[in-house]
This record gives C-alpha cells, structure tokens and sequence, in this order.
C-alpha cells in the first residue's frame, strides 16, 4: 500500500459505515468470546495442558494488542477503509487455518493471524464509525456499535458450544466467514475513505518491534512463571527484557518523529480516564469469562450449549444498558457512570469468587446479570468519552490507543490470573478430584479480579476535569 492524497470529507452511506463496522465488530466478538466454550473439546481433540489453552486465548490477544496501534497509525496514513479492509480479508483467511488445524501449534499461529487481522479492522472500525456521523447521531451510533460488539461477546458462548455439540469446535471457525464476507462487501460500497493528512508517510519500526517484543516476553513469562518457577532463568529473562523493552518504546515514541502512537493524546485527562476504565473493567471481564466456561463445564459438567445458555445471562442487561445510553448521558456525568459500571462488574467478580462444587446456578447468574449491566456501562461510555476527548483528525489515533489498551486489559487480565491460578492450584489438598482442586484454585483468582476491577472505580474521579463534565452526544461531536 501507498500513501494516498487526502480524501474529500464525502460520506457515502452512514447507516452503510455503521452495518459494515458492526458486522466486523459481531464476528470478531463472537469468535474471540466463543473460544472459551471451545477448549475442552480442542483439548480432547488435540491434547494440551492449562498453560496450552491460555496460549489458544493469549495468542489472539497478544497479536491484538501489539498491533492495534500500528492499524490505527496505518489507518491513518494509507486510510482507515484500505486497512480494515485488508484486516477482514486477513482474519478470513486464518479462519480458514484454525478450522483445519491439525495441532495445538497450528492452532496458536491461526489464533495469532486472526488477531492481527482483528486488529487492524478494531483500530479503523470506530474512528470509520466517529467519521460517518455528526451531533447526536454520532454517539448514537458509537453506542449501537458497541453494543454489537458486547451483544457478539455475549452470543459468542453459546454459538461456539451448539456448533461444537452438533458439529464440531472446527466448524465454530467456518461461522464467522459469511460475516466477514458481507461486512467487507458493505465497507466496498457504502464507506467513504478517511485518514489524517496532518502525518507523514512513515511507519514507526523501532516503535512496532519494541512493543511487540515487551509484550510477547513478558505474557511468556507470567505464563510459565507457574510452571517452571518465578526464579527459573528463562522467566526472569523473559521478564526483565520484556519490561526492558516496553520502558524502551516509551522512549522512542517520545523521540521518534513519527511515533507509532502518539503518547501526548494520553495527556487529556478525559481520555486517560476512559483508557483505563477500559483497561479494568477488560482485565477483569476477560478472565471471569474464560475461567466460569470452564468451571460450567469442568466442574458443573454441563454440555458445552447449556453453557452457552447460561452465559446468554448478561446479554439482555448489556443491549438495555447499550440501548439507554444516550437517555443514560443525557441524566447523569460519565465519570459516575464509568464508576456505576465499575462497581457493578467488581461486585459480579466477587459473585464468581464464592462458587463452590456444589449447583450454584443462581450465584452465577446474579454475576452474570451484574456483569451485563456493568460492562455496558463502562464499555460504552468510555468508548463515547474517548472518543469525545480527541478531535476528528486524531480519530485514528484514539481509536487504535483506546483500543488496545482494552485489549491490554484483556491479555494481562488472562496472564496474570493464569499465574494466581496456577500458584493457587498447587495449595490445592492432596488427592483433590479435579473439580475440587479447581474450585480451590478459581476463587483466590476470581477474589483478585474483584478487587482489581475494583481499583478501577475511583479513576473516573482522579482523572476528572471540567471536560469530563458530560461527555455527552455534544461532546462527542468533538
């Protein structure tokens, strides 16, 4: 690809730009959430240890946040329409590979393509969204695209376990390639191609290789730090020189020309709010969902379909919560909602952290009900307060940042409760069946969520400032 001039500020189709994104937003989602349903059945099929399984998932995680600054920078100078275009003709072709593996290995590089092409489609889909409306409208349909994409995580459970039940779990990767197909073909027609004219042609490299090397050390040491010892040579290495490099790419963004991201737009303090209410509230909604499918499973011994019933319980909360947005902005601040949302997912956590062997269906559904309500506030509404934060020529930008420190949430939620896992799994009594042994293990994991998620509610509050005051739909025309 090659730069190109900038592009007239016509818009196409809006409703079209809105269908296309949201489309993109249901497969991702769906894929990325109907996973956890999945792993028995890939374990029993392929074979792996828990340390495997948190690879399958990390995998797509870590190939997703490490590039989703450099899809919103690509964006921005190639346009945002090329690049998500080129992301879902990428995540269709790893779908493709996943579906066909014939290994644990092949599985992991396919969950690996598909995260790139995720995310060069989730740094462009919101600030194609941003672009596509004015006024009220634009927040409007920031909420609807969010709401797909919550709704996506939400029917993702129980896509994955009918299909895994009456097909296969290969057949669950074949699902998403219709969706695909017909988002890519609304983006053909009905989107107009934007980029920011105000940076320059190049791709920060050193920026790329320092991130992608901090990030993919440091969740392979969190993740075998359990296994092999915290003070095992290769954990430390991988540890110090992961941390080493990340300090790195913070010292070269700030001197590079033209740094990958630009670390300035995290001096507006109601972004900096919104990016870590993101980074929480995904840190801890990422691993309670990973560790309650297995616990349905593993534990409950539930099919893998009436597990994704069951998770099918935060879905009507989170389309009422996403569907009331506006009407929710137009009452009360952001920062009380964000924190509302924050609480209420801590709460959720502290739920999953009291499960016990025995049936406690209603104990899960209350944390799930919880969890509805609290991720569609925290999710929607910082997505609107972050992008409100930021002019319409650094959409971009904020799209790929806020993006992928959610996504940062997710993959260091998942690594570092894999290793509060694992060292908890090894208290566990002597000659515990598996079930027991895993109970005794989720629920000092679950506990730490809670109350790192709970960290999570005073930020709103630190980081509030007169802008913060609304972030309403005449904010988000900003």
């Amino acid at each position: 690809m090659e730069p190109t001039a900038a592009p007239r500020p016509t818009r196409r189709s809006p409703r079209a730009a809105l269908v296309a994104m949201s489309l993109a937003n249901v497969a991702l989602t769906v894929d990325f959430f109907g996973l956890n349903v999945l792993l028995p059945h890939i374990r029993a099929d392929l074979g792996g240890s828990d340390a495997t399984l948190l690879w399958i998932a990390n995998s797509y995680m870590l190939a997703l946040a490490a590039c989703l600054l450099a899809g919103g920078r690509l964006g921005d100078i190639f346009g945002r329409k090329r690049v998500a275009l080129v992301g879902l003709g990428l995540f269709a072709c790893a779908s493709v590979v996943c579906a066909t593996s014939q290994s644990t290995g092949m599985l992991i590089l396919g969950r690996s393509m598909q995260g790139l092409g995720a995310a060069l489609v989730t740094a462009t889909s919101l600030s194609i969204v941003s672009d596509a409306f004015d006024g009220a409208g634009r927040a409007t349909a920031i909420g609807i695209w969010s709401a797909t994409g919550a709704v996506g995580s939400a029917i993702g459970p129980l896509v994955a376990g009918v299909v895994a039940d009456v097909w296969s779990w290969r057949g669950f990767f074949v699902l998403s390639l219709p969706l695909t197909l017909a988002a890519a073909v609304l983006t053909v027609r009905g989107v107009s191609e934007s980029r920011d004219p105000t940076v320059s042609g190049r791709l920060d490299v050193a920026g790329l290789v320092t991130v992608t090397g901090g990030l993919v050390l440091l969740v392979y040491g969190l993740l075998e730090g359990p296994n092999s010892g915290w003070d095992h040579p290769e954990v430390v290495a991988a540890l110090v020189v992961g941390l080493g490099l990340l300090v790195a790419f913070v010292v070269v963004e700030r001197r590079a020309d033209a740094p990958l991201v630009d670390l300035h737009i995290f001096e507006s303090r109601p972004f900096a709010a919104a990016a870590g209410v993101g980074w929480f509230a995904n840190f801890g909604f990422a691993a309670a969902m990973f560790y309650l499918a297995l616990y349905l499973q593993e534990v409950q011994h539930r099919s893998s379909a009436a597990s994704g019933v069951i998770l099918l319980a935060f879905t009507i909360p989170l389309a009422l919560t996403a569907r009331a947005i506006g009407r929710l902005l137009a009452l009360e601040n952001a920062t009380r909602l964000m924190a509302v949302g924050m609480a209420l997912l801590a709460v959720s956590f502290a739920c999953f952290a009291a499960l016990g062997v025995d049936d406690q269906l209603a104990l899960v559904l209350t944390g799930l009900v919880l969890s509805g309500f609290g991720q569609g506030l925290a999710f929607n509404v910082s997505n609107i307060a972050a992008m409100g934060a930021v002019t319409t020529d650094k959409a971009g930008v904020a799209s790929g940042a806020i993006s992928a420190v959610r996504q940062l949430g997710s993959l260091f939620g998942l690594a570092i409760t894999g290793a509060v896992f694992g060292a908890a799994s090894k208290t566990a009594p002597a000659g515990a069946s598996t079930a027991v042994a895993f109970v005794h293990a989720l629920r000092p994991t679950m506990l730490f969520v809670a109350i790192a998620t709970a960290l999570g509610i005073a930020l709103p509050f630190v980081a509030r400032s007169p802008r913060t005051a609304a972030a309403s739909p005449e904010a988000a025309e900003r």
